[in-house]
This record gives C-alpha cells, sequence and structure tokens, in this order.
C-alpha cells in the first residue's frame, strides 16, 4: 500500500478468523476471503468490487481535492457555519478580508467574531427563526452589511447566505465580499453629480 496506493488490496486465507478480517479492512483491504467458501466467480466479483471502490475512493480524492482548490482560490471569502452559528470552514479570502487565520476562526461564533456588536442579537434570532421555520428573508440572495475586522474596525460587506441539509442538520455558506472600494466609488459619483448638477443651476440663473 505505501509503494502503490491506488492498488487494491484482497486478502485471501485459509484463516476463518473475524477480528482478523475486520483488522485487514481497517488497515486497507478492500476485501477479506477465506479459501473453499469463495469459488471462482466469487473471487471474479470481489476483484471487480475492490477495483471500482478502489476507482471511486481515488475520484472522491480527487474531487475533495479540487474543491479544496476552488475554495482557496475564490476570489470572496467563503465561511461554513452550522446551526449553532459556529464557524466550520474558512478560506484564505476570508482570512485577508477579516485578519483571522483560519485555524483561529474554526470552532468560534460568527456573530462574535465578524459581526458589529449592534447586529449580533439581529443574527441570532434570524438562526433560531430559520431553524424553526425554515425560512429567512436574507437568505438565497445577495444584501449589503457591515462586517467587523480583528482590528475592530467596521467596514461595508455584499454576502449572500446558502442553506444546505447536510444529514439531518442544516450548514450554512456564507459568500461575502468587502465593497468598501465600491462604496467609496459610489460616493464619489454622488458628489461629482451634485457638483455638476450645482453648476447647471448656476448657468441656468
Amino acid at each position: 500500500q505505501r509503494q502503490t496506493p491506488d492498488m487494491p488490496v484482497i486478502i485471501l486465507t485459509h484463516l476463518d478468523d473475524k477480528s482478523m478480517a475486520v483488522q485487514a479492512v481497517r488497515r486497507g483491504a478492500q476485501d477479506y476471503l477465506v479459501k473453499g467458501r469463495s469459488d471462482g466467480d466469487g473471487l471474479t466479483r470481489a476483484i471487480r468490487y475492490a477495483i471500482e471502490r478502489k476507482g471511486s475512493e481515488k475520484s472522491l480524492r480527487g474531487s475533495e481535492a479540487r474543491l479544496r482548490a476552488i475554495i482557496d482560490t475564490a476570489l470572496d471569502a467563503l465561511i461554513g457555519v452550522n446551526v449553532n452559528g459556529m464557524i466550520t470552514e474558512w478560506n484564505p479570502r476570508a482570512e485577508t478580508i477579516f485578519g483571522w487565520h483560519r485555524e483561529e476562526a474554526i470552532g468560534q461564533h460568527l456573530a462574535a467574531l465578524i459581526i458589529p456588536p449592534r447586529y449580533r442579537e439581529a443574527h441570532q434570532l434570524g438562526l433560531r427563526h430559520f431553524i424553526d421555520t425554515g425560512e429567512g428573508p436574507v437568505l438565497n440572495r445577495r444584501v449589503e452589511s457591515i462586517g467587523l475586522r480583528r482590528d475592530g474596525t467596521e467596514f461595508p460587506v455584499e454576502l449572500s447566505i446558502c442553506p444546505l441539509m447536510h444529514g439531518k442538520d442544516y450548514i450554512f455558506n456564507v459568500f461575502l465580499s468587502d465593497i468598501t472600494d465600491r462604496k467609496h466609488a459610489e460616493k464619489i459619483r454622488v458628489r461629482l453629480a451634485a457638483i455638476v448638477e450645482s453648476s447647471e443651476d448656476a448657468i441656468v440663473s
């Protein structure tokens, strides 16, 4: 297994020992067959199953690696949150925007870490309302809000919260971007428009 981790392993032995079979599977074997109890067809099926299972495991690892790469290179912050409001995912962009490293953020309460104190109660009420009713006015759409950096400064954000059923509980994926530059540009456009309008009024007068 160390030399060729993608090669499936089948144990074929005369030892009819259930504890040994369990141990073999736990250590990576795809199957454990006892001589005299498995005919040629049974062995063929075991080999085919082992190859398919190993291929599925390899494909799953590849899919997980691709998903991890997408999350890590996303231009938006991606924050995973469970039904208790605890952070379960925190990508590099979230580190850049908020100033908290992934290891520091995972396991913390979202509200306490990145939401200004005056908005925390509303956040908790909204989370509880969704869990109780399955409804939420800010879910699955883009909204603007205020974020809190590690240094205590507040800044404008655009975010979307997408609930996803995982097992018996919901998890929430929060996609968030810092829109400080956009808000600054909007203020400049408003000021310029006001200046132009004032100049036009002066000319008319």
